[in-house]
């Protein structure tokens, strides 16, 4: 089988690209599995099971628990200098550190939050949940061993 080098400068792919309404663009990644059939499924699922949970003759009530991080460095991305000159910035030689948040909220608000400083790992997160649910019930108001 034979391969042949095909050569065409980029302003004839400007120009087919122009004359198809065509644009190069960033190209955003999104998992393959973002819209299976199978997470379809588990996402009507979902949403039925919080529905079944509005009407229910008890009470309930949402608590949504979200993480975030942030980090601390502050970066120039564009910059403004001589035409044919570089725009250059000086920058410290490390990084800013990173900030992790996690919270519990409520349609009255939040209910918690802790922030730590680095990344939340399997300790921090039980212990917020474990924090969360002191707040929620009070050590001295548990019954038994079911409502744990």
């Amino acid at each position: 089988m034979r391969y042949f080098k095909i050569l065409i400068s980029l302003s004839t792919l400007d120009r087919v690209l122009r004359r198809n309404n065509l644009r190069m663009k960033q190209v955003y990644r999104v998992p393959f599995e973002r819209n299976s059939e199978r997470v379809k499924e588990l996402r009507y699922n979902y949403v039925q099971r919080v529905l079944e949970l509005e009407v229910a003759a008890v009470e309930h009530q949402f608590i949504f628990i979200d993480e975030v991080g942030f980090n601390l460095t502050k970066r120039r991305k564009r910059g403004r200098n001589i035409i044919g000159q570089r725009a250059i910035v000086q920058v410290p030689g490390q990084r800013g550190g990173n900030i992790t948040m996690c919270a519990a909220i409520t349609h009255h608000g939040v209910i918690h939050h802790h922030a730590t400083v680095g990344p939340y790992n399997t300790a921090h997160l039980i212990k917020f949940l474990d924090t969360l649910h002191n707040t929620l019930i009070p050590p001295d108001q548990v019954d038994g061993p079911e409502q744990l």
